[in-house]
């Protein structure tokens, strides 16, 4: 027996005097309505639970028999303009006499994404119930086909990255651990591209997203088909190789690099870029193992002035381990105030006397000792302390210049060494000019270092904060001048009121005659009324 659904409704019927007479009773048949909102529904809730592409098609399927009888049904996705069997209902071979109804599935913007087929029995349903079975159910096929299609995009921001379409750091992580539970030994490259920032300095992040892409771009036609190819972040990529052989890892880092053996072009003009590679192998490693050390291996091409391969060795290990460490109690030291100043006389050349102190910062660790400069310096800039180290400097020698000028000591100037990472802090003037005002120091006390590679950038930012401190009063000195690759000409540039030749250069000026004609250029310039003239070290380089 067929269960049917009835729906009632009750008039009342009322004579002139209001007195009610009789009733009216009204039977609708709302069957067909039921079971298409308990299609919809039934569907709706699926698709709540995210089932898997295929077993959402089977379950469209089997709602529309469950409200057609005697019916087969088949979906169709469409994909790049062809259909591709999605789903069907398991006894169509049962189907007799069967006429066939098509309705498209189509996109919010009307795109046709699929095709929805119905055969039913001759006379089963009515065409009328099968033509709204049908449309609701490409509208549900539709919805189902975009949760997919938002399924798969999520699915391609999880593992791929979205400017090169190479597969991010999460797929890389799952590929490595796909051959580590294979018992297969990869090669780990984890490739850095230098020199990124002078297309950004120059012509901004678009550019320098267009060179990346070129770069990619060279590595796929070098791409070999057993090889993986991934981008980790910004400017750091990685190649996974099956081919462990000594000779072949070094040939394929070597292919690597050979990527960027020509400039690349961008907008008319040529960058060229290096590559700095990290190689880690190891015989069953894990994951984490192998790209941490593939990291400390390009770390250590990177310091080294880069544009080279390096493969991992166990005493990188133990550096980075030293490194974090003195990391640590440097931060420590900077909050404790435990650095110092310690001060180098300035003489003039001529006459002997005093002109300036320079102040120099040191670092006595109770656990390390001694540490120097060159040392926690650079270590400074990596872990993000370098500007608080600055910022201290600038303050502690403002006080102690005044602190000097109370015990009536003359210091004519005091001059201190930044990093060039400070100049690109907004907050550099701001700090000069607070730590001054707060110990009561004019700005012709005060003289500011720079090294030569950082004069040689060409960031106008850096220029313009620069220029403050010149306006200010405070004066700016280059320091080891000579040992890079400027040109006198960008002294003229810069408002640059101090040389300091490098003591390389200058040692040697007593017995190379070229060195000799150098410095004579040098000095010349130092003639200037906007330039002081330094001293040499021994007698004879004073008498130069």
């Amino acid at each position: 027996m067929k269960k049917i659904w009835i729906k009632a409704s009750i008039s009342p019927v009322y004579d002139v005097l209001a007195h009610l007479q009789n009733l009216v009773m009204t039977f609708s048949d709302i069957t067909e309505e039921r079971q298409i909102r308990q299609l919809e529904g039934n569907i709706l809730a699926a698709m709540c639970s995210s089932p898997p592409f295929h077993e959402m098609g089977e379950i469209i399927c089997r709602n529309i028999e469950s409200v057609l009888n005697e019916s087969h049904v088949s979906l169709f996705a469409l994909r790049n303009g062809m259909p591709i069997h999605w789903a069907s209902s398991s006894h169509g071979a049962e189907v007799q006499n069967a006429q066939s109804w098509s309705a498209t599935i189509r996109q919010r913007d009307g795109a046709p994404a699929g095709i929805l087929q119905i055969k039913t029995s001759s006379g089963a349903e009515t065409s009328a119930f099968i033509e709204r079975v049908a449309d609701i159910s490409q509208h549900m096929a539709a919805l189902a086909l975009e949760q997919e299609k938002s399924r798969q995009h999520i699915e391609q921001l999880i593992q791929f990255d979205p400017m090169t379409g190479l597969p991010n750091r999460n797929n890389l992580h799952n590929y490595l651990d796909d051959l580590v539970d294979k018992a297969v030994s990869p090669v780990v490259y984890l490739i850095g591209v230098d020199h990124i920032q002078d297309v950004i300095d120059s012509l901004g992040y678009a550019w320098a997203d267009q060179a990346l892409l070129e770069v990619v771009n060279r590595f796929r036609e070098k791409l070999k088909p057993d090889q993986y190819l991934c981008r980790i972040e910004g400017t750091q990529f990685v190649l996974v190789s099956l081919e462990n052989d000594v000779s072949n890892i070094t040939q394929i880092a070597d292919e690597l690099r050979n990527v960027v053996s020509k400039p690349i072009m961008i907008d008319d003009k040529p960058f060229p870029l290096t590559l700095s590679i990290g190689i880690s192998y190891d015989v069953g490693k894990n994951r984490d193992y192998l790209l941490s050390t593939a990291h400390n291996a390009m770390d250590y091409i990177r310091k080294n002035g880069g544009n080279g391969w390096q493969f991992f060795s166990p005493a990188m290990n133990e550096m980075v381990k030293e490194r974090l460490v003195l990391g640590a109690a440097l931060k420590e030291a900077i909050s404790n105030n435990q650095l110092k100043l310690v001060y180098q006389p300035q003489i003039f050349a001529e006459t002997g006397e005093l002109y300036g102190i320079e102040a120099l910062a040191r670092w006595h660790d109770p656990q390390h000792g001694h540490v120097p400069p060159s040392r926690f310096i650079p270590l400074a800039e990596e872990i993000g302390e370098i500007e608080n180290i600055g910022r201290w400097v600038i303050a502690e020698a403002c006080r102690q210049l005044a602190e000097w000028r109370s015990q009536n000591i003359h210091i004519p100037a005091l001059s201190v060494n930044l990093s060039a990472l400070h100049f690109r802090s907004n907050q550099l003037p701001n700090q000069v000019s607070d730590a001054m005002h707060a110990w009561g120091i004019d700005g012709h006390q005060l003289t500011v270092e720079i090294t030569e590679s950082m004069m040689m950038e060409h960031d106008t930012e850096i220029f313009k904060r620069i220029q403050i401190l010149r306006d200010m009063g405070v004066g700016l000195s280059v320091d080891d001048f000579g040992t890079g690759f400027s040109g006198l000409s960008r002294l003229v540039s810069l408002p640059v009121t101090e040389i300091k030749i490098d003591k390389s250069f200058v040692d040697r000026c007593l017995t190379e005659k070229r060195i000799l004609a150098l410095l004579e250029a040098i000095t010349s310039i130092g003639q200037k009324p906007q330039f002081n003239r330094r001293g040499g070290r021994g007698r004879n380089q004073r008498a130069i």
